[in-house]
């Protein structure tokens, strides 16, 4: 029955690795949403072959996190949707908890689980928004409320928040930061499950076949969107300051990188630098 209440969006961008790993469980979801941003590693192919039930959504061009989700969110018709990156581990199990526990918190807009490192370690990837408090501490010991989780993984009770959408000016990186930020200041609940365990592995979406571009993108794509969140929730005089301030920064480290041979790193500060004077 749990099943049946709950949509599976999952975006990809040359994700086959990650759709082999996660077609054993995805291929008995019922109601299940696959936003393809233009894959070229032929992850739609093993879609199509493994996941057939899997309603495709295939963009001509990589529109971003954030808009691929958004696309996939129109199509719901089930009162929950669960928003999984496709480098996270996930079972049935796991999604009967979380339908488990949004039931409980029939109030709550967004559950989250413990995201767990490839190690098994905790993961705290949730706090208070970046623009209220620079939240620190342990990892959650029983459920609690939190006014940001990472977007790796959020189940979404679509009926209690007016703000269950992605504002598509984050190209990559930030899009969770908004959208939590939304929700927490329209006193909706966004609550962390740490009695349910899902391994994450940061990073891990994607495989690149230029990997000095994809640091250079991941640099500007970071600083850019960083300067977009700022600008929206403390103004365009932060938002300066911040783009001074990587601008600075980058220009250091860039020449610190090339000094020592950290051409992966070169890049990203590049990236950075760009998105300071873009």
């Amino acid at each position: 029955m749990s099943l049946s209440q709950i949509t599976v969006i999952v975006v990809t961008f040359n994700s086959k690795h990650c759709i082999q790993e996660l077609s054993p469980v995805l291929k008995n979801i019922p109601h299940l949403i696959i936003v393809d941003n233009a894959s070229d590693d032929q992850t739609l192919a093993l879609v199509e072959r493994d996941i057939p039930q899997a309603i495709r959504v295939t963009n001509p061009k990589n529109l971003g996190f954030g808009a691929a989700n958004n696309q996939a969110l129109k199509l719901v018709k089930t009162p929950y949707a669960f928003l999984l990156n496709p480098d996270c581990s996930i079972s049935i199990e796991i999604l009967e908890s979380l339908y488990h526990w949004a039931e409980i918190y029939s109030d709550a807009a967004i559950i989250a689980p413990q995201l767990l490192k490839s190690n098994g370690e905790k993961d705290v990837s949730y706090r208070w928004p970046r623009s209220y408090w620079n939240s620190k501490g342990l990892a959650a010991e029983g459920a609690c409320c939190v006014g940001f989780t990472s977007g790796a993984a959020l189940f979404l009770n679509l009926k209690n928040s007016k703000n269950i959408y992605f504002d598509e000016s984050y190209f990559l990186y930030f899009e969770d930061d908004d959208i939590c930020q939304r929700v927490f200041e329209e006193k909706s609940q966004i609550i962390v499950i740490p009695y349910i365990g899902l391994i994450h592995q940061l990073g891990g979406s994607v495989k690149y076949n230029k990997p000095l571009i994809a640091h250079y993108y991941g640099g500007f794509y970071m600083a850019q969107s960083n300067i977009i969140y700022i600008a929206k929730y403390q103004g365009l005089t932060a938002a300066r300051m911040m783009r001074l301030k990587f601008f600075i920064s980058s220009l250091f480290k860039i020449s610190i990188s090339l000094a020592t041979f950290r051409f992966k790193k070169m890049m990203r500060y590049l990236g950075r630098l760009m998105a300071s004077i873009s």
